[in-house]
């Protein structure tokens, strides 16, 4: 299964995972403006599908990761990105440090894994002061 770890200039710990159809962008580190506990931002997909809305996670990153000593994170440093698959003009995933946040993750997908035929969809999460959001 392919694992990509990386991390960014403000600390933010990321993994991308492909397991077979599957695929998962998992950030933890400080998530401003978000509830004490919540350590952690989740974003998945299916295929080349959405699997809804990226999610905030309690957990700790120990809880959700497991152990990481041997993970060799890659810096992602501002003003770059990383483009895990693209297929334009609507189906991508890609990590990227704008100016304006510390980490902003998307995954445009032309539709819902649960839906035969829907309106395209796009999901993510922004990681940024003084409020972090999932879409």
């Amino acid at each position: 299964m392919p694992t990509l770890w990386f991390s960014t200039a403000t600390g933010l710990l990321c993994k991308e995972q492909t397991v077979k159809v599957t695929h998962q962008v998992a950030c933890a580190g400080d998530l401003p403006g978000q509830p004490m506990g919540a350590h952690i931002v989740d974003l998945q997909g299916v295929y080349d599908r959405g699997l809804g809305p990226a999610r905030f996670v309690a957990k700790t990153s120990e809880e959700f990761f497991g152990e990481t000593s041997g993970a060799a994170p890659v810096l992602l440093p501002q003003g770059h990105k990383i483009v895990f698959w693209s297929f334009p003009p609507s189906r991508s995933l890609v990590c990227g440090v704008p100016a304006s946040a510390d980490l902003v993750c998307v995954l445009k997908a032309p539709q819902e894994i649960s839906s035969d035929a829907g309106p395209p969809v796009t999901h993510g999460f922004v990681i940024a002061a003084p409020k972090s959001w999932v879409f």
